[in-house]
């Protein structure tokens, strides 16, 4: 099995998921098999064989580590962090990268909520662009676009991402555009560097995918993998689960 050891891979699982009316943490939602939304990003991010796992926990926090170590016993290396504000993207990836030493520059982060389907063989296509084309931060995208869903859209070229749009709810716009997915690549260094600079979208919320707007702006090159058809499932209200769960079975 293949090896990236110079990624470290942050998970961020801190999300309450309110609005599934779940009682339970949002990443603990059972989808098929006894297997959580969760567990599943787990196992497929455990094919990279990353360098250092880490698990961004905050709702109900002591649940989620304790269900990801009844799931894994001791096959695999997790640690845990937990996000005492949830604000955001930015702050779990803040707490996550505390776990991270300056000497693994490389972090590949993911949301624990959309990747049911996602395929370890695009993760690794993720990775390998970012360290073959030298770039500060690289993001997987969708051709998924929907308007009333996304709060950001990206132009692209053959190679890189030219431009990043901050969209409104009444957005008309008949024109096709890439969605973000909320998984990126980004080296420790400059996470550090640039932090401060992220500012909030227009509902208060701090997200990490705005550090892409940062590295644009300075005419830096932002590279990209486009994920399959269908490979990213947001999971945001109780029909949306109610899909997931009717696809898993198939």
């Amino acid at each position: 099995m293949e090896q990236l050891k110079s990624i470290s891979v942050i998970i961020m699982a801190a999300g309450r998921g309110s609005r599934l009316g779940n009682t339970a943490p949002k990443p603990l939602s059972v989808i098929n098999n006894n297997e959580t939304i969760l567990s599943k990003i787990i196992r497929t991010v455990f094919k990279l064989k990353p360098n250092k796992l880490i698990v961004v926990v905050g709702h109900k926090a002591d649940e989620v580590v304790s269900h990801v170590r009844d799931c894994f016993k001791n096959d695999y290396n997790i640690n845990f962090v937990t996000q005492g504000r949830l604000d955001g993207t930015l702050g779990a990836v803040e707490v996550g990268m505390s776990l991270i030493s300056d000497g693994l520059s490389s972090v590949l982060v993911l949301p624990s909520d959309n990747g049911w389907f996602l395929k370890a063989k695009t993760l690794k296509s993720l990775v390998r662009k970012h360290l073959m084309s030298h770039t500060t931060v690289s993001i997987l995208l969708s051709k998924e676009f929907n308007n009333d869903l996304h709060k950001v859209r990206y132009l692209i070229s053959e190679e890189k991402v030219l431009e990043v749009q901050l969209i409104e709810n009444n957005n008309n716009s008949r024109q096709t555009y890439l969605a973000g997915t909320g998984i990126i690549c980004i080296e420790k260094k400059y996470f550090d560097e640039n932090k401060h600079l992220i500012k909030p979208l227009p509902n208060g919320e701090y997200t990490i995918s705005r550090i892409i707007e940062i590295a644009l702006s300075r005419g830096e090159t932002v590279s990209y993998v486009i994920a399959d058809k269908n490979e990213i499932m947001t999971i945001n209200t109780k029909k949306d689960m109610e899909k997931l769960r009717l696809l898993a079975k198939n």
